[in-house]
């Protein structure tokens, strides 16, 4: 319990931050979805370089080893770098597509995800009140998806990514920064060819465009580096459950500035998600103050 609020703070940091992120990602939505996330990798590779080259005045030479270390470890690391991208991407893409409400989906159903992961092959379990959150989530995603009147394929495909590489990010034991630089170089080859050739805006480019640009890198691993650093602190579930600050964000986002259509019913599944989050609170809360009373 004494990493509990650490890591609680980092992940929720790190949801609040991806939940106001298609801000930031509307300023630059003239370069088409592929060219950006060639941009967003590269970007994003640099500056990881540079954080960890201030940090250990210079690049430790193990993370060179583990880029051609052909071991368990690169390939899981491998395989995060190909979830995250893919996941990347689809979020571009919904963004210049106004499908804002889409990625909103996404991240609702990706809790549930966690959990079952959770539950299924790390064992862990969850008490009455964090059961009763679940299921109220589980009927607000059900009533979502009945609502939407068609397979959520992009909601589904940006879940599952972002389920599968959160189980495995839990496993690997590298400081934050240093995995996200091995994870992003490993993309560079891929960033290249997406960029080469196509680096001109699909349409007039704003005047803010150059100097926008650039600070993709940081609204990339900022939170990225929030979730690292927390994740491994909380069970699985509980990253499940605060995920949920995320969609709520992007939500209110679509419907309230980027105007994009409520359909009936959604109202009445964001109201279940709520009343689920604040049960689960209430039940954080009362485990913390237990915790604390225990200590002499």
């Amino acid at each position: 319990m004494n990493r509990l609020p650490r890591g609680l703070g980092s992940v929720a940091a790190a949801f609040v931050f991806w939940g106001l992120a298609p801000l930031y990602w509307k300023l630059v939505e003239s370069l088409p979805a592929r060219v950006l996330l060639g941009e967003r990798i590269l970007w994003s590779a640099g500056t990881a370089l540079l954080l960890l080259a201030l940090r250990h005045r210079g690049l430790p030479s193990h993370l060179l080893k583990s880029l051609v270390r052909l071991d368990g470890v690169l390939l899981r690391r491998a395989i995060c770098a190909l979830l995250i991208g893919g996941n990347w991407g689809l979020f571009l893409w919904a963004v210049q597509h106004d499908r804002v409400l889409d990625i909103s989906l996404a991240y609702f159903i990706n809790p549930l995800l966690n959990v079952l992961l959770g539950m299924v092959l790390l064992r862990e379990r969850l008490n009455a009140a964090r059961l009763c959150a679940v299921g109220l989530a589980a009927i607000a995603v059900l009533n979502l998806v009945l609502v939407a009147g068609t397979t959520p394929w992009l909601a589904l495909a940006m879940a599952s990514s972002f389920a599968g590489y959160s189980l495995l990010k839990k496993s690997l034991r590298r400081g934050s920064v240093e995995g996200l630089f091995i994870e992003t170089t490993i993309l560079v080859p891929a960033a290249l060819l997406l960029v080469a050739g196509s680096a001109q805006a699909s349409g007039p480019a704003p005047p803010w465009l150059p100097w926008a640009l650039p600070f993709c890198g940081l609204v990339t691993l900022t939170p990225l580096w929030l979730f690292a650093r927390g994740v491994r602190e909380l069970p699985l579930s509980v990253t499940g459950l605060l995920q949920y600050l995320a969609p709520s964000l992007q939500f209110l986002l679509a419907v309230s500035l980027f105007g994009e259509a409520l359909k009936p019913g959604q109202l009445l599944s964001f109201s279940l998600i709520w009343i689920g989050l604040a049960l689960f609170s209430a039940d954080l809360l009362q485990a913390s103050r237990k915790a604390k009373a225990r200590i002499p």
